[in-house]
């Protein structure tokens, strides 16, 4: 399980970001979703955050 939730951002967040977090913990969960619907049964995948706050799909397996 991640070490974050929608009330405790995660760790190393900069302190810009800390306001939208909010916003961009949704934008993980519904990459997450997207990805459970979509991806195979043994499927992965490596997501990250831009410094603008943007969540990326950094890699599919």
């Amino acid at each position: 399980m991640p070490d974050f939730s929608l009330f405790r951002p995660m760790q190393g967040l900069p302190w810009y970001l800390v306001l939208i977090w909010p916003l961009i913990f949704l934008r993980i969960q519904r990459l997450r979703a997207w990805f459970k619907a979509n991806g195979g049964p043994r499927s992965q995948m490596l997501w990250g955050l831009s410094k603008t706050g943007r969540v990326i799909l950094i890699r599919a397996s």
